[in-house]
């Protein structure tokens, strides 16, 4: 059968119904009904579908008749057995009907509670319903409805012994506006987390880094109350603190005119602290604004001459360039090994601006730079010298610092195989080689030892065979 088929059916049996809905409409109310006061107001979908076997005139055709109303009622925009709270529709006038019982003024009472207290002592919970509701016995006649949410988890304890709405312990979110509702007032950031400490423990993994930002971003349920890390509910009606906002044409103008008064480059937080001084609090921009303007406005700022410093583009002055990048463009130039004293010199006709003290320890610490015997520095990229009497030279230092560097390497992996602390595995080819070596130097007791925890490759497993015939014989 096609699903347009189905389809037609359905509408078929709706109709049917609809036209029938005053002969059996108001036997179903009185079902529903007699469900509702049994169960104080509120049923689940499971215990409804056992009453409505239990009390419909034809139980036989209970759950078909049962699916048909359900349908019937979605498309009457109305859920009969989610929306059972709020009413269900008669057929007679087409109106809502409301469910008039004490379990629903309960329930409205629950929901009213919990929303002004966010979570309670089970005492102070019997004591405020008792409030709402004076008139009756509270807790003898609604405890058993009260039982019945905290088995149906719409009620829940906390780890430390609140209740508590569930679906709004749910997310850290509703855990914060369960903590500032229990507060009732607005708190400090730091307040609000120990009020979640004390609601649902330190399992929770709460923390001030991260209660900030979900204050910030929630702003349909928090808001900034204007003073340092206080935040407040939104419907409690305190008004919403506006931050000092400036637009980027404004930061622009303010920005070059600070450096155009100071008359010489600066940094950002020289040019911030000038704004400050030329105007009151709140100041209207802040080290990130000075920062990101200064970046972003490349037609009307540059960087240097010196380092972290920015200027106007009208005042043509040279650019700012890495010392690692001028000395890399002079070893390139030059295509010959120089000493540091000669790097200098070059560096100081070139650009007097850049200052650089003890140059040759700034050149140790890259590895993009090597000395030789002589203490004259070089580029390690071989093909740079290529066609000079320096390339062999450079290519052979290259191949040495290379195996040095895999020594040192494999000893380091060695090491952390043998105290139990290697995270990661080095490739094969390199364990094999670093064997080869320890076999050359006949050190057959450290292979042996470090056997287990090697990779089970042929080559490097042959290695530790011929290392415990040498050791054994």
């Amino acid at each position: 059968m096609s699903k347009q088929r189905v389809h037609q059916l359905l509408n078929k049996v709706f109709n049917q119904l609809q036209q029938a809905e005053t002969h059996f409409l108001p036997l179903l109310e009185q079902v529903i009904h007699k469900i509702l006061e049994k169960y104080a107001g509120i049923i689940t979908s499971e215990n409804f579908q056992k009453e409505w076997n239990a009390l419909a005139p034809n139980p036989a055709l209970g759950l078909g008749i049962l699916h048909l109303m359900k349908e019937y009622f979605r498309r009457k925009a109305v859920n009969l057995l989610e929306k059972v709270e709020n009413g269900f529709y008669t057929g007679a006038g087409k109106e809502y009907k409301t469910v008039k019982s004490d379990g629903r003024r309960a329930l409205q009472a629950i929901e009213e509670i919990f929303q002004l207290k966010g979570a309670l002592t089970e005492e102070q919970f019997w004591i405020e319903l008792s409030r709402k509701m004076p008139r009756k016995p509270v807790k003898e006649k609604f405890q058993p409805l009260v039982k019945q949410l905290i088995r149906e988890n719409y009620i829940q304890h906390t780890p430390t012994g609140y209740l508590v709405i569930s679906r709004k312990a749910r997310t850290y979110v509703g855990k914060l506006y369960i903590a500032l509702s229990f507060m009732g007032r607005p708190a400090k950031v730091s307040e609000i987390l120990e009020t979640c400490v004390l609601l649902f423990g330190r399992s929770a993994d709460f923390s001030c880094a991260r209660l900030r930002p979900l204050l910030t971003r929630s702003s349909s349920k928090f808001i900034w109350t204007g003073k340092r890390a206080e935040y407040a509910l939104a419907h409690w009606g305190i008004p919403r603190a506006r931050g000092y906002r400036i637009a980027r044409k404004d930061k622009l103008e303010l920005v070059a005119q600070a450096l155009k008064q100071l008359g010489k480059p600066a940094n950002p937080r020289e040019i911030l602290d000038f704004i400050r001084l030329q105007s009151k609090p709140p100041y209207p921009i802040n080290f990130n604004r000075v920062y990101s303007t200064l970046l972003s406005q490349s037609d009307v700022f540059t960087r240097g001459p010196g380092k972290g410093e920015f200027s106007l583009k009208d005042w043509n002055l040279p650019a700012y360039r890495q010392p690692k990048l001028l000395i890399k463009e002079i070893l390139t130039q030059a295509r010959n090994p120089l000493s540091a004293s000669e790097i200098l010199m070059k560096i100081r006709q070139k650009y007097p601006e850049i200052r650089l003290k003890n140059l040759s320890s700034y050149l140790c610490q890259d590895k993009d730079f090597a000395a030789n015997q002589e203490r004259k520095w070089f580029l390690t990229q071989p093909e740079v010298y290529k066609g000079t009497p320096y390339y062999s030279q450079i290519q052979k230092w290259q191949e040495f610092y290379e195996e040095k560097k895999e020594q040192f390497v494999f000893k380091r992996y060695i090491r952390k195989l043998l105290s139990g602390t290697a995270r990661k595995h080095i490739p094969a080819s390199a364990v094999r080689r670093g064997l080869e070596r320890l076999m050359k130097q006949e050190d057959f007791a450290l292979i042996v030892k470090v056997a287990p925890h090697l990779p089970k490759h042929r080559a490097i497993q042959t290695i530790v065979r011929k290392a415990k015939k040498r050791l054994l014989f």
